[in-house]
């Protein structure tokens, strides 16, 4: 009976042992496995600080996300999490997720620096901002901000009339240095509007249009996109039923301005302006009604009043306000060097052609001119932005395809954050159209048609080189040669060239300033007398355009050419002497 028994407890025994290896899968049954999650359906959101990963999530698509705190950074305050690298939009959180996101973490400096600059609005209106209306010195008399005592912050403000389209930015030191817009305003976001600049509509990924809403979701200031720049500097303007006295605080911060911050408190809600003036042409062109073909533009302030008339065969007209319905005839028009004529029934008569026809409200008088259209030179020059006619250099004519313009950049015209990093301290195109008027035609770089970039400093000769003589219109392009060393000047060429140009340099070999110039017959200046066929000099330009003149003080400090005939014209020791050869 032991012997079954002892049996028995065997066979249970390597049953035991057989279950264990079954279990251990050591006869290669295959393993029952979870199944792996189904991720089709998910997307990756990674949290950013900077470069650096915080945080990666698995989200389900359709889902919103939810806020929170990253970790704390020794001597910087979290401000809250950007859509963008740049941390120029903070993120919706209201935004449904459906794709791969990216989203950065801002943070801001919490150890105070103090600034010692002196702020002040600069911009235009119909009120309190009518007292820039866009100059530096007016600004610094009347709109200068004030500090407030605070030992821990560097906060300014000033309150300010404002009325629908009064706009403003922030400067500091008589230039746009610094200049600050609508993209320093907490709250600011890309949206779907009408570009003021353009009068073009866009939508929020444009990125061509901006606004900031208040506590009810009202839309209080807009911006707008003119060069194809961040909203950082783009003007911020009062929207349509804000009007009122704000207060515009700016909070900055030295060791890192792109931080400061541009906030507003509402102090006095105002009634919108009154319109007292809608101004037209009226005449044969309208059928002497009014017409929208023919509505005049009014400036910012609504104080002044412009428009091109372009008429291919004679007109009559008149101008009308149509509030009011008033009628401006010779009494209260002035027209410019007799580019018309009044006629028998009050009305004036002008030839085919083009008018500039301008109508201020102040002394309620108008002016019209005939205006003719040129090449001028656009950008970054006379220490702003003149991206249209309104620079007032204009290009000479060399030839019929052949135009020049001479100009000395300086740090003055290095004034935007897109030329930061990019070793450009200019930057030029060339344009068609009527002086102080937008551009009808644009010529830039030979290979990319874009901007002329200029990376030193000086004076520069601007070639504008045209395809076609008769058709503007089929392009050309731009061309900039830094202009350096001595050249002579003088009454050469076809007229008084006083200045340095590529032909006239002088190539220096050694110490010795010297060249020759061939005179057939007396150059076009009728200043000169009967043994003067010209007068010249020698001008040695440095690195900056600053001009140094070389003279002889025997001929009042030009030297005279007596006759026709080849001569070598030489700089020595300070003094010019010209010989015949």
């Amino acid at each position: 009976m032991k012997k079954f028994l002892s049996v028995i407890a065997l066979i249970m025994a390597l049953s035991l042992s057989l279950a264990c290896l079954a279990s251990c899968n050591l006869f290669g049954k295959p393993e029952e496995t979870t199944p792996a999650p189904d991720d089709s359906n998910k997307v990756t959101v990674c949290w950013y600080q900077g470069s650096k990963v915080l945080r990666e999530d698995k989200v389900e698509k359709g889902t919103k996300l939810t806020t929170w705190t990253p970790p704390v950074v020794e001597g910087k305050d979290f401000t809250g999490w950007y859509a963008e690298a740049s941390l120029t939009q903070e993120f919706n959180f209201d935004t449904v997720i459906n794709e791969d996101t990216d989203i950065f973490a801002k943070y801001t400096s919490n150890v105070f620096v103090a600034d010692d600059k002196e702020y002040y609005l600069i911009g235009t209106g119909s009120g309190d901002m009518k007292q820039s209306g866009w100059n530096h010195d007016n600004s610094m008399q009347h709109l200068v901000m004030t500090k407030t005592e605070n030992a821990s912050a560097n906060v300014y403000e000033i309150e300010i009339l404002m009325y629908a389209g009064d706009a403003f930015q922030i400067c500091y030191g008589g230039t746009y240095d610094g200049q600050v817009g609508i993209g320093y305003v907490p709250g600011v976001e890309y949206a779907d509007g009408t570009n003021r600049y353009d009068n073009n509509t866009y939508t929020a990924a444009d990125k061509k249009f901006a606004t900031v809403k208040n506590a009810a979701g009202e839309v209080v200031f807009e911006g707008h996109d003119e060069f194809n720049k961040e909203y950082w500097t783009w003007n911020v303007f009062l929207a349509e039923g804000q009007d009122g006295i704000y207060k515009i605080i700016y909070t900055t911060y030295p060791d890192h301005p792109a931080d400061n911050t541009i906030t507003y408190e509402l102090v006095e809600k105002k009634e919108p302006l009154a319109e007292t003036h809608d101004m037209y042409i009226c005449g044969t062109v309208s059928n002497w009604d009014f017409s929208d073909d023919f509505k005049m533009s009014a400036d910012d302030t609504k104080e002044n009043y412009s428009f091109l008339l372009n008429i291919t065969e004679p007109a009559e007209i008149k101008l009308r306000n149509k509030i009011g319905d008033v009628w401006y005839g010779a009494e209260k028009i002035t027209v410019v060097e007799n580019c018309g004529t009044w006629n028998e029934g009050g009305n004036l008569a002008l030839a085919a052609g083009v008018y500039k026809i301008a109508y201020s409200v102040a002394s309620d008088t108008a002016t019209i001119e005939a205006v003719a259209k040129s090449f001028w030179l656009a950008g970054v020059v006379n220490g702003g932005d003149h991206w249209d006619c309104s620079s007032g250099i204009e290009f000479e004519m060399v030839n019929e395809t052949t135009y020049k313009a001479y100009y000395t950049f300086t740090e003055a015209d290095t004034n935007h954050s897109w030329m930061d990093g990019e070793g450009i301290l200019g930057a030029c195109k060339a344009v068609y159209g009527f002086a102080g008027w937008a551009a009808d035609l644009w010529y830039g770089a030979v290979e990319t048609q874009g901007n002329v970039t200029i990376n030193s400093y000086g004076l520069y000769e601007l070639v504008l080189t045209l395809n076609d003589a008769a058709d503007f219109a089929a392009g050309g392009t731009l061309t900039a040669t830094k202009l350096e060393g001595y050249f002579l000047v003088g009454t050469i060429g076809d007229g008084d060239t006083w200045r340095a140009e590529s032909q006239n340099k002088i190539e220096v070999a050694g110490d010795v300033v010297s060249t020759t110039y061939t005179w057939t017959q007396k150059d076009n200046a009728e200043w000169l007398g009967d043994n003067q066929i010209s007068a010249v000099k020698i001008i040695n330009v440095d690195a900056t355009g600053a001009i140094t003149w070389y003279g002889n003080a025997t001929n009042g400090d030009n030297v005279i050419i007596p006759e026709v005939g080849t001569y070598t014209i030489t700089l020595a020791d300070g003094v010019v002497t010209a010989t015949k050869n």
